[in-house]
């Protein structure tokens, strides 16, 4: 079947923002004493932030009262909106301009709350907020389906019509469970052999590699 929309992550997909999110946590839990590796933060990426701070301590063997936990997350908060504007991954920009000039409806699927990066969609893609689901849209976040479902229920297509655009493990998870095919970009520190045991259908390098694909004819037919 023709693909006629497409569904996009955001941090990492369209946006080189997991460094700042991942220097963001090790900061915020550092402060705490807590040692937290980036690739722990990749991992959990596309998570709640209370629902994946917990998973971070977690991951590194801490125990934390609620109260700090809630510190941490408001911490790494204001450290992630002290940093300046992330860069788009390469080729972003001319993807959903070249998706809206063919008419291939769109949406944006972030697990994000922050009024920063949803500030920066709106102005740098040219998206209403009603082209967008959040993690304030949502009450199960990824890997749960209800986040891609909502966002199909936006565009109006039904699964087979539409293609995810993901970066990380429980994206592709939350995708493929929401009767999905996935792309995923492989701009993080997860390996490519990772991502396809996750499910991902194809794996590109960036956007610009994607927006390749889309124009020779493929991938729209897949």
């Amino acid at each position: 079947m023709e693909i006629k929309g497409f569904l996009f992550d955001v941090d990492g997909v369209l946006y080189d923002s997991m460094p700042q999110h991942a220097k963001s946590w090790a900061q915020a839990f550092g402060e705490e004493g807590i040692k937290v590796p980036a690739k722990h933060v990749y991992l959990c990426e596309g998570m709640p932030e209370v629902e994946a701070a917990k998973y971070l301590a977690a991951a590194v063997g801490a125990r934390l009262a609620r109260k700090i936990l809630a510190k941490v997350v408001e911490r790494k908060r204001d450290l992630y909106n002290g940093y300046k504007n992330p860069e788009f991954v390469p080729g972003a920009g001319e993807l959903l301009a070249y998706l809206r000039k063919h008419k291939i409806r769109v949406c944006l699927v972030t697990g994000s709350h922050q009024l920063k990066t949803i500030k920066n969609i709106k102005k740098d893609f040219a998206l209403k907020r009603s082209e967008i689901v959040t993690g304030k849209d949502v009450s199960r976040g990824k890997p749960h389906p209800e986040p891609f479902l909502k966002a199909l229920k936006k565009i109006k297509l039904p699964p087979a019509s539409v293609l995810a655009v993901e970066n990380a493990p429980l994206g592709i998870e939350s995708a493929k469970r929401a009767g999905l095919k996935c792309a995923v970009l492989k701009t993080g520190l997860i390996a490519k052999r990772d991502l396809k045991k996750c499910g991902a259908d194809w794996v590109f390098k960036d956007c610009r590699e994607l927006l390749q694909a889309i124009k020779s004819g493929d991938l729209l037919k897949a």
